[in-house]
């Protein structure tokens, strides 16, 4: 059942990056960003960055939604 739950609101988190997509561009653009209950816990310049600043604020990297927050136009297949 777990398992049937972090699909769940790891659904809910891509969705809300989606909607607020250009929100997060403006603060985080070119950044990876971790996304956690749908607001985004830390970020960095690239993945070393991201997980440094995951282990600083002792924040779990499982189960969270890892986004490349790029100029371009998102595609999204649901």
């Amino acid at each position: 059942m777990e398992e049937l739950q972090i699909l769940k609101d790891s659904s809910e988190d891509l969705k809300w990056f989606i909607l607020n997509l250009n929100k997060i561009k403006e603060k985080f653009l070119g950044d990876v960003v971790a996304i956690k209950s749908q607001k985004v816990v830390a970020n960095g310049k690239n993945m070393n960055e991201l997980l440094s600043s995951l282990k600083y604020k002792k924040i779990d990297s499982n189960n969270l939604l890892i986004k490349q927050v790029s100029s371009g136009k998102e595609i999204v297949i649901f």
